[in-house]
């Protein structure tokens, strides 16, 4: 049987903790894809996000900060949808585009089936669930890579405890 470091498994739930904590208090509003587009849908997730950013352990924030996503969902009505998000120093989201930002340091890819029902679900397990197999992390560079890796493979181990 294979063991588990201590310290792998504080990082493992603490990575775990950040996730739900950006997930877990989304608004419960459901808007559908016919009648906006997933950028209006998401942007209400933003503010919920920083609100709840002190909640999370300062090793986490490390993962997200100073950050230019390229959100990609794919598959909706009009193809693919990209948006960009922006986080600073302190791991705040600073700006949400209606395109990619410049200079993009990550690319976070999801389908619009999967992104609809994570919508409906409203919940942080649900989003543990789809992290490395339906919303791929793609790192631009060496270090971003890892970082892609990191959050792939601690939301994997989180899901054993979730």
């Amino acid at each position: 049987m294979h063991t588990i470091s201590h310290r792998r498994l504080i990082v493992a739930v603490l990575l775990s903790m950040f996730i739900l904590a950006i997930f877990a208090f989304m608004p419960s509003t459901t808007v559908h894809a016919a009648t906006a587009t997933y950028f209006n849908q998401l942007r209400d997730y933003t503010g919920t996000y920083n609100s709840n950013l002190a909640r999370v352990p300062g090793i986490m924030k490390f993962l997200v900060r100073n950050q230019r996503v390229a959100l990609h969902i794919e598959g909706g009505t009009g193809g693919t949808e990209i948006m960009g998000v922006v986080t600073n120093a302190e791991s705040l989201i600073i700006d949400y585009l209606p395109e990619s930002p410049a200079d993009i340091t990550m690319h976070i890819r999801v389908g619009a089936g999967t992104v609809d029902r994570l919508i409906a679900q409203n919940s942080g397990v649900a989003v543990l669930e789809a992290i490395g197999s339906d919303i791929r992390f793609e790192g631009v560079g060496l270090g971003n890579q890892l970082r892609a890796v990191i959050i792939s493979l601690g939301a994997r181990i989180a899901r054993v405890f979730a």
